[in-house]
């Protein structure tokens, strides 16, 4: 089974990378993954440039890293995008490739060409705030950007109150909570 994981975190090694990699972990227990990773914080990607070049091929036509996104999300059964929340939002560079799926949503509604493969999407995000409604924009979001590439959300694991970095290996609830995740994920595959 393919899992491309998607870091969104500007931060290397933050709360939600480190979630991610538990969760992968676990995942990989039960499940034989070909995993690949990618860590936005070290690509180069634009924000989308609403041009309308896609609406011609389903392809981008900004020339940069997210090329190998696209590929690799083409062939996923699994993804993982793993984000910290921002302002009740995901952070910019996460909003960077959720924008760039304009191509596949085009794909999708203009061109009516469906992928070959339906991808199953967890999300894994992180605060620092214990608001109510923390993750309520970021759900929402999420749950068009595995729409528009014609997928599916099959799981969102989400964490309150981590802010400083290593907040999420220092937490005993965020492994249980990661672990039984694992185990809940794995039923629904």
């Amino acid at each position: 089974m393919k899992l491309v994981a998607i870091y969104g975190s500007p931060r290397k090694g933050g709360n939600t990378e480190v979630i991610a990699d538990m969760l992968i972990n676990e995942l990989n227990k039960g499940l034989d993954l070909e995993i690949e990773r990618f860590y936005i914080r070290d690509m180069k990607i634009s924000g989308c440039i609403e041009c309308y070049g896609c609406e011609e091929t389903g392809s981008c036509v900004l020339e940069d890293d997210m090329q190998a996104i696209y590929e690799a999300l083409e062939g996923a059964d699994l993804l993982i995008f793993s984000a910290p929340i921002f302002f009740y939002s995901f952070n910019a560079q996460a909003k960077a490739v959720i924008d760039r799926i304009q191509a596949f949503w085009v794909r999708k509604y203009i061109l009516k060409k469906s992928p070959e493969k339906k991808v199953k999407g967890i999300l894994v995000s992180a605060g620092g705030t214990k608001g109510k409604k923390l993750f309520d924009g970021a759900l929402l979001t999420f749950k068009y950007f595995m729409d528009s590439m014609d997928g599916e959300v099959l799981y969102n694991l989400t964490f309150r109150g981590l802010d400083k970095k290593g907040d999420a290996e220092k937490n005993r609830e965020v492994r249980e909570k990661t672990e039984k995740a694992a185990e809940e994920i794995l039923k629904l595959l």
